[in-house]
């Protein structure tokens, strides 16, 4: 017995069928609001998947209208939208005429240095030992150079000090009056003075550890 026809195989399904006779017993201030109401899904769903609308079109017209939809994006944020597919922002091409840093196009003017309110001194040359380690082209000076990411992390843990500390009934934080300062002390203690902190770590030998 051959298999029964499904009823949705034709040049018409019953859906089109059905869209047909609706379309079919509308009046005209109906249809235009269904329109009006099918643009505004259609315009909705390219903002929201615009990947499989825009390979259809030319490269430059991609830029153009991935641009356009990002515009002010930060202040209409879409759950809907994976905007990490959009994390080209441009060449930090635009240079500062007054302190020479490299900024975007789209940043504001000034954000840098004020329009030459706020000027830096000039880097100081490095002491010795760093200095061979940064310019020096010896076997030491490579090592330094191919594992600075790890020695400038071994020193983010660095001492803390404060002159009056303040201890409130029920304050799970610790408050402290006055300003904050880094201070990371030297690799190794000044003359006759202890070992502290980091100080600890770096010894030469088994004499110098026992002496601690």
């Amino acid at each position: 017995m051959p298999p029964a026809r499904r009823a949705n195989i034709g040049r018409r399904t019953r859906n089109a069928n059905d869209v047909a006779l609706l379309r079919r017993s509308q009046t005209a201030d109906e249809r235009a609001q269904a329109n009006a109401s099918q643009r505004e899904r259609n315009a909705r769903n390219r903002f929201v998947n615009p990947v499989p609308v825009l390979n259809l079109a030319r490269p430059s017209r991609i830029r153009r209208a991935v641009l356009a939809e990002m515009m002010r994006a930060a202040f209409n944020y879409n759950s809907q939208i994976d905007y990490s597919m959009y994390g080209y922002i441009g060449m930090m091409d635009a240079i500062c005429p007054h302190c020479d840093a490299a900024n975007f196009r789209g940043e504001t003017p000034g954000m840098c240095c004020a329009n030459g309110k706020v000027r830096l001194p000039a880097l100081e040359t490095p002491p010795e030992p760093l200095y061979s380690f940064i310019f020096g082209t010896s076997q030491a000076s490579k090592h330094f150079l191919s594992h600075i990411q790890q020695y400038n992390s071994a020193f983010q843990m660095t001492s803390f000090g404060a002159t009056k500390i303040i201890r409130d009934n029920f304050m799970p934080t610790f408050k402290i009056q006055g300003q904050i300062y880094h201070q990371a002390g030297s690799l190794l203690p000044y003359p006759d003075a202890d070992h502290q902190f980091l100080q600890i770590s770096i010894v030469y030998s088994e004499s110098m550890a026992l002496a601690l």
